[in-house]
């Protein structure tokens, strides 16, 4: 859904590695996935919970974090509400 980088000014040869450590980081959401973020941003506006039902893998986890961080921006209220369900092998 998105990655995760440092602003363009901290690019590769523009600083010195060590002030990486206190550079800020920017989501970025790639072209072909802004209208998945549209329609997370428009859709947990109108809700009351959301359930987040992705693999229990790590790519899983990771996709379902980022559907949180989107949803919750869009509507504060769902952070106590946002379940994730759990799979049995």
């Amino acid at each position: 859904l998105a990655t995760t980088d440092f602003p363009k000014e901290y690019g590769w040869s523009r600083v010195d590695p060590i002030q990486l450590f206190d550079a800020p980081l920017e989501t970025i959401y790639k072209e072909d996935m802004q209208p998945l973020q549209t329609m997370l941003t428009r859709l947990s506006k109108d809700v009351h919970a959301v359930i987040l039902w992705l693999d229990c893998d790590r790519e899983g986890e990771a996709i379902a974090d980022e559907v949180k961080q989107v949803c919750v921006a869009s509507n504060p209220r769902l952070e106590p509400h946002i379940y994730r369900a759990k799979f049995s092998t």
